[in-house]
C-alpha cells in the first residue's frame, strides 16, 4: 500500500513550469526526519520537530502516480520516525508525511533503511527525480521490474485482485 503524502504548496509552484501549462522536473535530495507526529498540510514550510536530514536516497518513478524511494541513515543516532518530508535540491520542502504512531524505530547500531511506495494524487510521478545514489528495490510494475507476490491459487480464481501477479501454471 502507497503512502499518500501531502505535496506542500511550495513543492507544488516549484513543479508547476514557467508557462504554467504542465509540469517540470525537480530533483528530490534529502529526507527529513522528525519524532513529531506531524499533521501535514500543504502550507507548511518545514518539517515540525525535524531532528536530521539524510541525503542517503534513492527513488524512481514506478507508475505514473507512483514513486518508490529510499532512504538510509547509517549513523549512530537513535530516534523514533514519525514524519519525514522530500526536501528539493534548493531546499523546498516538497511533500510529507506524518503518523502518530511509529514508522520505524532506530537505535544506535543499527541502520535506518526506510523504503515506501507514495502515491501522487495529481502530480505526474515522472517529473520527479533523485539523488545520485541508486539503490532502490522497487515494486513491479507494468513498466519496471521489481519485486512483486505471486497471486494463491484462490486469488487468481477470484481475479479481482491487480496488485500479485499470476504464474502460469495458476492461470491454466
Amino acid at each position: 500500500m502507497a503512502l499518500a503524502l501531502v505535496v506542500t504548496d511550495a513543492g507544488r509552484d516549484a513543479i508547476i513550469n514557467a508557462e504554467g501549462t504542465g509540469t517540470a522536473p525537480v530533483t528530490i535530495t534529502q529526507v527529513g526526519l522528525s519524532s513529531t507526529a506531524v499533521v501535514a498540510a500543504p502550507a507548511m514550510t518545514a518539517l515540525a520537530g525535524e531532528l536530521k536530514r539524510v541525503a542517503t536516497i534513492g527513488g524512481a518513478a514506478v507508475a505514473a502516480d507512483i514513486i518508490h524511494l529510499v532512504a538510509r541513515d547509517s549513523t549512530a543516532d537513535a530516534y523514533t520516525l514519525r514524519s519525514f518530508g522530500l526536501y528539493l535540491a534548493d531546499g523546498t520542502l516538497f511533500a510529507l508525511y506524518g503518523q502518530a504512531g511509529a514508522i520505524l524505530e532506530k537505535t544506535a547500531s543499527t541502520i535506518m533503511l526506510l523504503q515506501t511506495d507514495i502515491k501522487l494524487a495529481d502530480l505526474d510521478a515522472a517529473s520527479l527525480t533523485f539523488g545520485d545514489v541508486d539503490f532502490i528495490n522497487p515494486p513491479a510494475t507494468e513498466t519496471v521490474r521489481g519485486v512483486a507476490e505471486i497471486a494463491t491459487q484462490a486469488e487468481t480464481d477470484a481475479g479481482a485482485d491487480d496488485d500479485r501477479i499470476v504464474t502460469p501454471k495458476k492461470f491454466k
